[in-house]
């Protein structure tokens, strides 16, 4: 039978997210000073460098919202694992829906600052954008926003609000009141997130277009977001708490198995689009790799290819290396790595067409946002048990699937004899 925690386990989980909690608001703390220089001194490049910091974060939320619903549509079983996890992540919304304020007035305010769209004088120049208006408008730019941040958050209440009745603690009992929202919510998510990828990414060089680029961001959140959580889950089975008892190795290869996939559907997504842009072979679509594969960002391209492609192939198609925590917890820590290079390739050479840039305000904006998004994410998780009680019990109908770190159960007992 799989060894229970420890009495001590939910104070040794706790005490790791008070930890993370503490140093993100360190972080927050500095990236505020940061940013009050970098507003002072060029307030456009800041603002620049937030939309990248803002797209990371978005897509670990999101992200977590379309794996939630997935593992919500099936009853799976490594759901029930890092179901706390994403409900943590859901939990930032809110916050996230306050950051979208400044993307979201910038067309109102600050014409051609972020879109060029947004600026009367470029699109007097351009016969296409004058085609475009009636959905590239400021006004309808930011009633679009706040319609999909709303969506997003009636999503999160709605399995908050479920997931809270008596009968969630079984999943046999939830799974057909929760399958046909799922669905429906599925639905609904992938069509705000494609939307919102056109209005607040791809709208950023208003006259390149793809129909593939809302997939891309599609699969790009899931891949960010399961990085994250497996990631997240990982970390906490190191403490000796209920996740430790909660992960176990046949769990962990579940968690694995699924990274590869996202891994597998970003790459086709993103290398669809190329090709079809190759054969294509027309200048209004080949423009956009043009500006990212020169001037240094190519660079970049050739370190996605190995960091976000190559080396999670290679290293998750060995079975025998799903079951080991630290290159587990390494190989997402240089995924969630790569989602941030892959974000600041995709958006900046909008801004900087002719080489590679780097200022000191993207850390600024990063530090700032990221900081205050993983304190509310950290005391979130930390408001509850890190592992739900029907994991526990999965993992304990399991006698032949040990946990993943079953030693650090036995390191704590013992410290507690």
């Amino acid at each position: 039978m799989t060894t229970a925690p420890p009495p001590s386990a939910a104070a040794a989980d706790h005490a790791r997210l008070t930890r993370l909690g503490r140093a993100s608001l360190v972080a927050a703390a500095l990236g505020a000073l940061a940013t009050a220089a970098a507003l002072v001194v060029d307030p456009v490049a800041w603002l620049r460098g937030y939309v990248v910091s803002f797209h990371l974060l978005l897509a670990i939320a999101l992200g977590s919202l379309l794996l939630l619903m997935v593992h919500l549509s099936v009853a799976s079983r490594w759901g029930l694992v890092v179901r706390p996890v994403l409900m943590a992540a859901l939990a930032t919304l809110p916050l996230l829906a306050l950051a979208a304020a400044p993307l979201l007035v910038t067309p109102l305010f600050r014409a051609g600052t972020l879109y060029p769209w947004s600026d009367p004088a470029i699109v007097a120049a351009s016969e296409l954008l004058q085609k475009k208006t009636a959905w590239l408008d400021p006004m309808g730019f930011a009633w679009r926003g706040v319609f999909y941040l709303l969506v997003w958050l009636g999503l999160t209440w709605w399995w908050r609000r479920l997931l809270a009745r008596p009968e969630a603690r079984s999943i046999d009992t939830l799974l057909p009141l929760s399958r046909p929202p799922a669905a429906a919510g599925l639905i609904a998510l992938c069509l705000t997130v494609a939307a919102a990828s056109v209005d607040w990414a791809m709208s950023l060089e208003p006259t390149w277009y793809s129909s593939m680029y809302p997939l891309i961001f599609l699969a790009g959140d899931a891949l960010t977001a399961m990085a994250f959580t497996y990631a997240v889950a990982l970390w906490l089975s190191g403490a000796g708490g209920a996740m430790t008892a909660a992960l176990t190795r046949g769990r962990s290869r579940d968690l694995a198995n699924l990274l590869l996939t996202c891994v597998i559907v970003f790459a086709y997504t993103a290398f669809f689009q190329y090709l079809i842009a190759w054969q294509g072979d027309k200048r209004h679509e080949v423009i956009w790799y043009v500006h990212r594969r020169a001037g240094g960002w190519q660079l970049l391209v050739a370190g996605l290819a190995v960091f976000q492609l190559a080396l999670p192939l290679g290293v998750l198609l060995f079975r025998e290396l799903k079951h080991r925590a630290r290159p587990m917890l390494a190989l997402c820590g240089v995924v969630l790595l790569m989602r941030g290079v892959d974000l600041y390739w995709t958006v900046m050479p909008a801004f900087h067409p002719g080489g590679f840039h780097m200022s000191w305000t993207f850390p600024a904006s990063l530090c700032l946002l990221g900081g205050a998004w993983g304190f509310v994410f950290a005391r979130a998780l930390g408001s509850g048990p890190v592992a739900s009680p029907e994991a526990l019990e999965a993992a304990a109908d399991e006698p032949d699937d040990p946990p993943l770190r079953a030693t650090v159960i036995e390191e704590a007992r013992h410290g507690l004899a």
